[in-house]
């Protein structure tokens, strides 16, 4: 499972860059929801999904990290101490350091409200771009996007219908914590694409570590989540 995730990563990947030769997607995109202003920047709705993506991503962390003490320190494992350190390393690695740590820091893309297109007064980069607009907490890629398509990375832990229901929920929470942020003028739907990327990438590569790659060693056994 965990190779067959990196490998839809990959492809996914590919249609990146039509964000960098195509950098009118992006713009076309925003301006739905411009007119004299981000005009659904303060609905009620969007602002909910970005308060709800901050506190389900906190409490993610919290029950994961209060499972895993409780595992080292009594012994006894409540869930196996192998799925809490796979889901937390995805967590801390995808939303955490590559793209909240790493690109939001480096690249320097300002966001959609702040660039000359939509009212304000930084240029527009295409996506993969590295530029001088932004200092910190920039626009590439969306943090709260990488947040929500986190739960990518706990659909190998089921099995038979029930991967494909996790899937759906990962999939409409993330697009719909995305398009929130894209409505908002807070991020670009590239920003939104790159960060399901790069979750599943992450997701499915720590899968293969953590799971699959003694099994493949050992050519039998089983991870107990195919």
């Amino acid at each position: 499972m965990g190779r067959k995730m990196v490998l839809t990563a990959l492809i996914l990947a590919s249609l990146c860059p039509l964000f960098l030769l195509y950098p009118e997607i992006d713009l076309a995109v925003s301006s739905l929801f411009y007119k004299g202003g981000f005009y659904l920047k303060d609905h009620p709705l969007a602002l909910a999904l970005y308060k709800a993506t901050i506190w389900l991503t906190a409490s993610i962390a919290v029950t994961l990290l209060f499972l895993l003490t409780v595992s080292l320190v009594t012994g006894r494992e409540i869930v196996s101490r192998r799925v809490l350190l796979y889901l937390l390393s995805t967590l801390i690695l995808g939303p955490g350091l590559i793209v909240n740590v790493g690109l939001k820091n480096q690249m320097g893309r300002a966001r959609p409200s702040q660039t000359t297109y939509f009212g304000g007064s930084k240029s527009f980069t295409p996506a993969l771009v590295v530029a001088d607009q932004c200092e910190r907490n920039c626009s590439f890629t969306s943090g709260h996007a990488a947040a929500a398509f986190y739960l990518l990375a706990w659909v190998p832990l089921f099995s038979g219908p029930r991967r494909w229901i996790v899937l759906a929920v990962a999939l409409l929470w993330g697009w719909a914590v995305g398009i929130g942020r894209i409505v908002q003028g807070g991020h670009f739907l590239s920003d939104v694409f790159c960060s399901m990327v790069i979750d599943l990438l992450v997701a499915g590569g720590l899968y293969y570590l953590f799971f699959e790659r003694r099994r493949d060693g050992a050519l039998s056994g089983d991870t107990g989540h195919e």
